[in-house]
């Protein structure tokens, strides 16, 4: 019982010692002078068209902008879309050269049928 109370104690001082961070880690005017850094939401193949996948249909994807997509879903079918945002950022003036990169997790989807011609679709998005 004893190692069961050291093995949960040194599990959540190993969880609780980890470094997260929740906003971008770019140095630029924007973010120094709290603007921010304007990231469009939504999954990768909606926005590959330029923000466009309003109008898509599709049985393999989940689109946030168009909810009637999803009674497009395969009966047989679970759709499971996750998103990883990378960027490298170079900043650069006469004298000075400055170069980040940046990783953040971006979506996480998930889409199934509930009958034929009725679709459910969860996720988080950040």
């Amino acid at each position: 019982m004893r190692s069961r109370y050291i093995s949960v104690f040194i599990f959540l001082t190993f969880l609780f010692s980890c470094q997260l961070s929740a906003q971008k880690q770019v140095n630029s005017p924007y973010g120094r002078f709290n603007l921010g850094i304007l990231e469009p939401a939504g999954s990768f193949r909606g926005l590959g068209m330029g923000g466009t996948g309003v109008a898509l249909r599709d049985n393999n994807s989940v689109y946030l902008s168009n909810p009637a997509s999803y009674s497009s879903i395969d009966t047989l079918s679970f759709i499971f879309d996750f998103g990883v945002d990378y960027s490298v950022n170079f900043i650069s003036d006469n004298k000075t050269k400055y170069t980040s990169d940046d990783m953040n997790f971006d979506h996480l989807l998930f889409g199934f049928p509930v009958t034929k011609g009725i679709g459910v679709a969860a996720g988080i998005i950040p």
